[in-house]
């Protein structure tokens, strides 16, 4: 795959320093991202800091996103983008993000506070944007690994590169486990042909990436058997048999020094239904499902605007998102936004940004027509001295509208009420050739929190409800520290004071969210082509879901160490690595439903050796 358009609009000397902490940070995830060779993309995200990921499936074809203090259940409140394009998912579960191979992955980009101005509904705890390419020019790859659970994971790409301006890639990525639990056997294919051709003046990329995925669920266990045998599963649960589709076209046209006109379109398929999607610029869309495939008409759409003038930037425009899916029911939705966002830039060194947007929902899955209405807004003031340091300081209200899935499945059979909130953040980030530290602080205070409880309502697949009013404080650090050029030390602190503030439950504990987590890890080259990387992670107790008065079993806390061993010489690359070394016994999910707990054991100790010939 090919790089995203980038396009700087700023001055000068502050498009230097941003471009200088972006390489930085560019390079920094290619290393991450080389180390693990073909692992899960899940284990790549950890290296994030603050973030905590959830998988109960095996082969890691569906993720929960546990970032500023949202528990395993929540991960809807954090959006994920594909290349700048929201990733679209019509199961509970969770984000089928195994569909992406690692090898594909360039760049992890997060952006740690609520952007539901910019992005719209989803984006409470953030945006995660993953970006992906293969080198630029000719190229060929192949990568080979197998590993514990008879696991077996192979992927190969092949490029070449016309007349310095057109360049045409194909990969492919087959995955298959039987998995650590009984019933989580898995198998992934994927297949993507990507063409781009550039020149002085405008930009085309475009892909097709075709997959076949296939996921057993385990099923719980009580408290007796997930502690004598966590391997055991009491029931099997098919639900992921899919075939997604994804197409994608960029276009970037230079109209004047400090105007580009960009032109994004996207399609999809997946679960039975199919979405079409255009924008002119990256971080807008316009969205049309489509059921069936490709039976219906795009309709004409107003173009969202760009304009600048000097230090001045103003974005808008007006969305539209119609949306039908036959799940267990046919189900209906459709929403509407118009949004602003302007940026000033002040003598170089200070920028703020002020934006609001209007959204409205309207949902017809159950009897009667639902409407919601939200109106958000959002000021941030940024400082940036120099290439060294970064401030950031932000207030914004924040929503996430029901999906019409959720919808279909409540604890009560009423609709869902929509989730509103407020976000206070302050950040500060450093960065020299020695160190790097950043410090993040926020207060989030949501209103009406949806939450998913599995094995009750309709099917005893689960149902989601409304919370009581939350509040969460806060800190997260990252510190990586170069003492000599071989070794790097890195530590990820994170705090969390999650509560209830209003309700029968007030001030107690939110279920599912531990009051720490600590990530450490030492990477040392220890000779020219060998290096070795050692992470330890450790989190506190928890309260389990669904227990709102505290009262019931914690989930304990637990620590695990991972290491991975590298050999790289000339186009040769080996990598061996080891995860839960002390085959810690830890649960990746409990559930406390009227006092009687379901058990879902995580992985124990696990190998992979990947070979990576170029």
């Amino acid at each position: 795959m090919l790089p995203l358009l980038h396009v700087h609009l700023h001055p000068k000397s502050q498009q230097l320093s941003r471009a200088t902490l972006h390489d930085a940070q560019s390079q920094e995830d290619k290393t991450h991202l080389a180390r693990l060779g073909l692992a899960p993309l899940a284990q790549a995200l950890t290296a994030k800091a603050g973030f905590r990921v959830h998988t109960n499936a095996s082969g890691n074809h569906q993720t929960q996103f546990s970032v500023r203090g949202f528990g395993g259940n929540a991960g809807q409140n954090t959006l994920v983008l594909l290349n700048g394009l929201p990733v679209i998912e019509s199961d509970l579960g969770g984000y089928a993000l195994g569909v992406v191979p690692l090898p594909l992955i360039r760049e992890v980009q997060y952006q740690p506070s609520s952007q539901s101005v910019r992005y719209g509904s989803g984006a409470i705890a953030g945006v995660i944007n993953l970006i992906t390419d293969v080198p630029v020019g000719s190229h060929q790859s192949f990568q080979l690994a197998t590993g514990s659970n008879d696991t077996l994971k192979a992927f190969g790409s092949l490029s070449h590169q016309f007349n310095h301006q057109q360049q045409i890639s194909f990969s492919v990525f087959h995955s298959q486990t039987k998995g650590y639990r009984a019933h989580s056997r898995s198998r992934l294919t994927t297949a993507a042909i990507d063409f781009a051709n550039k020149s002085s003046q405008w930009q085309l990329w475009s892909e097709l990436l075709a997959s076949e995925a296939k996921a057993d669920y385990p099923g719980p266990l009580d408290a007796t058997t997930a502690n004598q045998n966590p391997r055991a599963a009491s029931s099997l649960t098919d639900w992921s048999d899919n075939h997604p589709l994804l197409w994608q076209v960029k276009f970037a046209r230079k109209l004047s020094v400090h105007n580009t006109m960009h032109l994004d379109m996207n399609s999809r398929y997946n679960h039975g239904q199919g979405s079409l999607s255009s924008s002119p610029f990256r971080d807008t869309r316009y969205t049309l499902s489509l059921m069936p495939w490709l039976a219906t008409t795009v309709k004409p759409f107003p173009l969202p605007t760009k304009i600048q003038t000097g230090g001045l930037l103003y974005q808008g425009a007006y969305q539209t998102d119609f949306t039908t899916v036959n799940y267990h029911k046919h189900i209906r939705t459709s929403r509407a936004a118009l949004y602003s966002l302007i940026t000033q830039t002040i003598q170089r060194q200070w920028q703020l940004q002020v934006g609001a947007r209007l959204a409205t929902n309207q949902n017809n899955n159950l009897p009667g027509k639902q409407s919601d209405d939200a109106f958000v807004y959002r000021g941030q003031l940024n400082y940036h001295p120099n290439s060294h340091w970064r401030t950031e300081l932000s207030y914004a209200t924040n929503y996430r509208f029901p999906l019409a899935e959720e919808d279909a499945f409540t604890a009560t059979g009423a609709p869902l009420k929509t989730q509103t909130g407020q976000d206070i953040a302050l950040s500060i980030h450093h960065r020299s050739h020695y160190l790097q530290v950043a410090l993040s602080m926020y207060q989030l205070r949501l209103k009406n929190e949806i939450s998913f409880v599995p094995r009750i309502g309709p099917f005893n697949f689960g149902a989601n409800r409304n919370l009581d009013p939350t509040r969460r404080l806060g800190l997260t650090t990252d510190i990586a520290i170069k003492p000599v050029a071989p070794l790097t030390i890195r530590v990820s602190a994170n705090a969390v004071r999650a509560r209830f503030r209003q309700g029968p439950f007030k001030g107690k504990h939110i279920p599912l969210v531990p009051s720490y987590w600590i990530r450490n890890s030492i990477s040392w080259h220890l000779m020219s082509h060998w290096q070795l990387h050692i992470e330890q992670y450790w989190q506190t107790q928890s309260h389990a879901d669904s227990d709102f008065t505290n009262s019931g079993t914690l989930v304990p806390g637990y620590a695990l160490f991972n290491a991975s061993v590298q050999y790289h010489r000339s186009r040769f690359t080996i990598t061996v690595s080891g995860l839960n070394l002390l085959n810690k016994h830890t649960f990746a999910y409990v559930n406390d439903i009227a006092g009687i707990n379901s058990y879902y054991p995580a992985q124990g100790l696990a190998g992979l050796v990947t070979l990576t010939l170029h």
